[in-house]
Parts: C-alpha cells; structure tokens; sequence
C-alpha cells in the first residue's frame, strides 16, 4: 500500500463543496455541525467559518480529506474545537489526529 502524505493549508472557497459531501447524514452533520440543516451546503459552512478561527482542510495525497477549525483560541492556555470532519473513506486513518 502506498504511504499517505498527509498536509494541511487554509480552507479555500474551492473546496467548500467537497468538505459538503463529508456528512453521509443527518447525525453525522449533527456531530459535526449541530446548527446546520442536511443536506451541508457551502453557504452553511463558509457562514460558520467566516466566524471561526483557523479554517483549515487536511489533505491526504494532495486532496481534501478533512476539516476543522476552533471556536476560540487563547494562546499558551486552551483552544475549543468548532467543526471537524473527516471525508469517509479517510477515516480511522490519522487524517484527524494530523489536524487537530
């Protein structure tokens, strides 16, 4: 099996309709995402993020496998996690342990 090169940058408008997919249900995008209605759009999600400190993707082999961001961050102290998703097919593979 080849191995996975796991990376992370700043989300982009680009990939906020593939980050939309990530949620196969209305539980999963509850865990995710409670304030959210399913099917997850990319305004959903942009409105959120634009609110949200760090917006990122995580991508495995160059492509978007996961996202995350924090809800606050104060330095040296604590962070609260916000959203964090995982694209099912990469999950239980250390994509959200990469990013978190």
């Amino acid at each position: 099996m080849p191995k996975k090169e796991l990376a992370y940058r700043p989300l982009q408008e680009k990939d906020l309709e593939s980050i939309c997919t990530f949620p196969r249900s209305e539980e999963e995008l509850f865990y995710m995402f409670p304030k959210a209605r399913y099917p997850l759009t990319p305004e959903q999600l942009l409105g959120v993020a634009e609110n949200r400190h760090d917006p990122t993707v995580v991508l495995v082999n160059g492509v978007v496998a996961g996202y995350g961001n924090f809800i606050e961050v104060h330095e040296r102290d604590y962070c609260s996690i916000g959203n964090l998703i995982i694209k099912p097919l990469e999950r239980g593979n250390g994509a959200a342990s990469y990013i978190s």
